[in-house]
């Protein structure tokens, strides 16, 4: 018995990956390793990356302010 691994094509993933980013904000290394999972091609897996920046559905922004506020909330915690 032989298993087959699902195949993407750009929609399909880009719905897949948009489902994923919305459950939890995601950093862009989590969403390349998804296409990476996904199998997809580079070519396509950067236009599914900045299909998901311009949708808002992937910003650094917001990893880094938490990254960047993390060292204050510890401070207080002590």
């Amino acid at each position: 018995m032989s298993f087959t691994k699902k195949t993407y094509n750009v929609d399909e993933a880009l719905a897949k990956l948009q489902r994923y980013c919305a459950y939890q904000d995601r950093c862009h290394k989590e969403v390349a390793q998804k296409l990476k999972d996904m199998q997809m091609i580079p070519q396509a897996s950067e236009q599914i990356i900045t299909t998901l920046i311009e949708e808002n559905f992937l910003k650094r922004v917001v990893i880094y302010k938490r990254t960047q506020d993390a060292p204050a909330l510890y401070l207080e915690w002590h």
